[in-house]
């Protein structure tokens, strides 16, 4: 891949990480690298294709920052089009108690983003597997 086609898919990327880092930065969190088990299995149940299925008419204007929800596995949206979906699918994802790593019943969650390239997966981890997360890698600060 290259020309005007990877340029965009760089662009968007970029972007992905920007708002990754800013949201973070509002929300007092910190950006990791996503290495231990846990975060592969979170992947996993996300996307369970190994893969998303482009699902808003937006991602066929070229590369752009998209988002699957763990309400949503497997589906990647834009960013305005997942702000419908997530109203759309919110009363039934919030009854859910399964975490969306290991799939055990939990009451308390961590609210989580990992980004792959310009995709951004959103869901929750139950506090075992967000801690063996963050025990892995020592819950370190990752700078751009």
């Amino acid at each position: 891949m290259s020309g005007p086609l990877l340029d965009q898919l760089l662009a968007a990327t970029s972007e992905t990480e920007h708002n990754l880092r800013r949201a973070a930065s509002r929300l007092n969190a910190r950006v990791q690298v996503a290495t231990d088990p846990a975060w592969d299995a979170f992947i996993g149940r996300l996307l369970p294709d190994g893969h998303p299925t482009w699902a808003c008419i937006h991602a066929s204007e070229g590369p752009r920052p998209m988002f699957v929800l763990a309400a949503l596995p497997g589906l990647a949206l834009c960013a305005s089009c997942v702000l419908t979906a997530a109203a759309d699918t919110d009363d039934g994802y919030a009854a859910t108690t399964d975490c969306d790593a290991c799939g055990r019943d939990s009451t308390t969650f961590h609210e989580v983003m990992v980004s792959i390239g310009p995709v951004t997966l959103v869901g929750n981890m139950c506090p075992r597997c967000f801690g063996r997360a963050k025990q892995f890698h020592g819950d370190p600060e990752v700078t751009p």
